[in-house]
């Protein structure tokens, strides 16, 4: 009974390894985040926050992304 079992569990690493080994390097998609701000888009927080966002853009080669959105005028 033993034996039976610890085949059982060979097999299921196998498959289980073979189809993570399988698939190859994965394409990591960007992630992309909103951030709203109360601040009208003039405002120097606003203006500072674009700035934050644009330079994690920057410092991630892209692979995070930050949409603005400032409250009204």
């Amino acid at each position: 009974m033993f034996k039976r079992g610890l085949s059982f569990l060979m097999v299921v690493c196998f498959f289980a390894a073979f189809m993570v080994l399988s698939t190859g390097p994965a394409q990591a998609k960007a992630v992309e985040l909103t951030y709203s701000i109360f601040f009208p888009a003039t405002h120097g927080n606003t203006l500072l926050a674009t700035e934050w966002a644009k330079e994690i853009e920057k410092r991630t080669n892209g692979a995070v992304k930050i949409t603005m959105f400032p409250g009204p005028p």
